[in-house]
């Protein structure tokens, strides 16, 4: 299969003075999936994807669940202080002595903060974040969620509406032809498209009919050509 070609120019990547931005991807799963694996260099492609800070997935996958949390942190981000490791968890609202239990013995929530704490100890990265509700409750939602409105850098995929709507302020939309980023939520990028469906269809019914209008005048007496264009010209209708 020929390399995918794939060209990236985005703020948050390449300027460290601007990785406070927050993305939410807009794609097909498959499309945001196969994204994600571009940024991580696991499919290859043609183009340039700039990036001056390293990325970073989400969730990441432990290969020793049996030994202690703690040495998990380690093994994610081998250069932490503790204090920052504990910073992260009050935040997070994870006991300390989760720390000194096998991981496995956590829950799904505890794995999910632990994981997440971990992730965001790295300097110099940009987290792309695939899922992180799928093991939360709704407080540990809204709890997850205002951890991530503190951070910054980060792509965030998630189906989970409010949860975007509270953490995100730049939405990245995969299209067939292009991508575009919008700045704000979830809700205020759905607003905007429907106010542009809005105008793309009256926009082209309304060409449809001015072009049937005018081949009705134009094939029947001259002077209903001239009373049409007098009509709308008196009437402040553009004729585009």
């Amino acid at each position: 299969m020929a390399p995918r070609r794939f060209e990236l120019q985005c703020p948050g990547f390449g300027n460290k003075g601007q990785r406070s931005c927050h993305f939410k991807i807009l794609a097909k799963c498959g499309i945001m999936t196969t994204f994600l694996r571009l940024l991580m260099c696991q499919y290859p492609y043609r183009g340039n994807i700039p990036a001056s800070v390293s990325f970073e997935y989400f969730p990441y996958q432990v290969t020793d669940p049996e030994i202690n949390t703690v040495d998990s942190v380690d093994i994610i981000c081998p250069e932490y202080q503790q204090w920052e490791l504990m910073r992260e968890l009050n935040l997070l609202n994870v006991a300390e002595d989760v720390l000194y239990r096998p991981f496995n013995t956590l829950s799904h929530g505890e794995q999910t903060k632990v994981l997440l704490a971990a992730r965001f100890l790295k300097e110099n990265s940009f987290l792309l974040i695939d899922e992180p509700t799928n093991h939360l409750d709704m407080n540990a939602r809204k709890l997850v969620s205002d951890y991530l409105k503190s951070k910054r850098g980060y792509i965030l995929v998630s189906h989970d509406r409010a949860f975007l709507d509270n953490c995100i302020d730049h939405i990245l939309s995969i299209n067939k032809a292009n991508i575009e980023i919008q700045k704000g939520n979830l809700t205020s990028w759905w607003e905007n498209k429907a106010r542009q469906d809005v105008y793309f269809i009256f926009g082209t019914k309304f060409r449809e009919l001015r072009v049937s209008l005018r081949a009705f005048f134009e094939q029947r007496k001259p002077n209903f050509s001239s009373f049409y264009h007098h009509y709308y010209a008196n009437n402040n209708i553009l004729l585009i």
